[in-house]
């Protein structure tokens, strides 16, 4: 396999850039070290057993006015009070 970008982190940042690339016509691939992929857009659960806990949520404020989320058509929806965004 041979690739025209290697993306090295499967945060949000890393994520969209592989977007964008893909939409530009170029073949990623995007490798992240954690098991989770998400980075800043991950939830933990780092207090007590049954919390789950976003530290960086304050980002999600933003999500309605982000060109990144218009300009990828990603959907975003609300179900059971949770927030995604993501792929359709």
């Amino acid at each position: 396999m041979s690739f025209d970008a290697i993306l090295i982190g499967a945060g949000v940042n890393g994520m969209t850039l592989s977007a964008y690339l893909q939409r530009g016509g170029l073949q990623t691939l995007v490798v992240e070290a954690e098991l989770q992929i998400g980075g800043m857009a991950r939830s933990t659960r780092p207090l007590l057993a049954g919390f789950v806990h976003n530290p960086h949520a304050n980002y999600l404020m933003q999500m309605d006015i982000s060109p990144v989320v218009r300009d990828l058509e990603l959907p975003i929806r609300a179900p059971h009070n949770r927030l995604y965004v993501g792929v359709a």
